[in-house]
């Protein structure tokens, strides 16, 4: 069974709506403890953990899906990741990336500046300090260093792993003349991203959010998509790997918490192990379609996912006013179900929204202006 040649893959994009859900679903739980609710009260603790509190994990899932679809679409564009134009690859990235960076960075300045409750930065950082590290790649370390921003900052935190990975990939396919050199690096990152996270326990921050510590998902995405581009894989094969994949990834998010991990956990070692569940899952994902039927019934979890990136940006905005009415309304746990709908379905319009006015029309502005390649590129 051969990759299809269509420019989106529904089931990544399940997988994307599926980690942006995750995201949104923690950070607001931090505020409401939806798990102490009547209607909860019943339902396995296992079941809790990967529903409500698995917004890293949701992360994990964005780094695995990001090494995987760059890999892919650089070997479909370029043939082989040594030509690679890197150029056009970071005009690319650019476009998609900075027009909503720099917007929202431009709001929380404002707010912060304005001193608006829950948007100032705290005084262990200055202001300039905390722009500049979203704005040069490092707010991860900067957090690491110094503690959490407040959460409208602290989500970019992946962003800068990710900027990182985005800025290295091209020249490491250029440097890498032979594809086993590619290989060798991969799998090198593979194995020092548990070291690392061993190395750097007793600081929790850094631990999970170091360049190293979050690159294992990255290369893991990386190393699935070139060992099985263009390879023939029979349907029977990508179903067991769906299956497997899928396993894989529902019981790290179950049991991640639990005794039954011991180190795992105390290491986030199974941070790895749910990497590779997804990128099994992936190697599926571009070689199946799913049936029209169950494609309708998943289109809400689709957009949900094609639109992951804005949602992500702007979902605090959402969380934050619904936990402030939340609150003053004195709503009781047993109705708060109604209010966690709420908060999600207003996060994914804020997302279209922002999506469709904004960053769409900016991406192809920044693409047209700065790149004499016009074509689409999945990402």
């Amino acid at each position: 069974m051969h990759i299809n040649t269509s420019t989106r893959y529904d089931i990544i994009d399940i997988l994307r709506g599926v980690a942006i859900l995750l995201v949104v679903i923690r950070h607001t739980q931090i505020r409401i403890p939806f798990e102490k609710a009547d209607f909860l009260m019943n339902i396995p603790t296992p079941l809790i953990n990967a529903v409500f509190i698995s917004g890293n994990e949701g992360v994990r899932i964005f780094f695995v899906i990001s090494g995987f679809i760059i890999t892919m679409m650089s070997l479909n564009r370029y043939s082989e990741l040594q030509n690679i134009n890197a150029k056009q690859f970071y005009v690319f990235r650019f476009a998609r990336i900075a027009p909503c960076l720099i917007g929202l960075l431009t709001i929380l300045t404002a707010l912060h500046f304005f001193g608006v409750k829950g948007y100032v930065i705290n005084a262990k950082f200055s202001y300039s300090e905390a722009l500049f590290s979203a704005l040069a790649f490092h707010l991860n370390w900067l957090e690491g260093m110094k503690g959490y921003l407040p959460p409208s900052w602290d989500v970019l935190w992946s962003l800068s792993v990710e900027e990182v990975f985005y800025i290295a990939f091209p020249l490491l396919c250029i440097i890498s003349k032979r594809k086993e050199v590619l290989y060798l690096a991969l799998i090198a990152l593979i194995l020092v991203g548990p070291l690392n996270r061993i190395f750097l326990e007793g600081n929790k921050v850094w631990q999970t959010k170091a360049y190293l510590s979050c690159m294992d998902s990255i290369a893991i995405g990386c190393l699935f998509a070139l060992v099985s581009h263009k390879k023939a894989i029979s349907k029977t094969v990508t179903q067991i790997l769906s299956v497997i994949g899928f396993v894989v990834v529902v019981f790290v998010l179950m049991e991640k918490r639990g005794s039954s991990f011991s180190i795992l956990s105390e290491y986030y070692l199974y941070k790895t192990l749910l990497s590779v569940g997804v990128g099994l899952m992936l190697v599926a994902s571009v070689r199946q379609q799913l049936q029209p039927l169950i494609r309708r019934l998943l289109f809400p979890i689709i957009m949900y996912g094609r639109l992951s990136y804005e949602i992500y940006l702007t979902h605090v905005f959402v969380v934050f006013t619904g936990i402030s009415l939340f609150r003053k309304y004195e709503i009781s746990l047993s109705d708060s179900w109604v209010w966690l709908i709420g908060i999600v379905f207003i996060s994914g319009l804020l997302g279209y929204l922002v999506e469709r006015c904004f960053s769409t029309p900016m991406n192809s502005w920044v693409r047209n202006t700065f790149s004499k390649s016009n074509s689409r590129q999945v990402v």
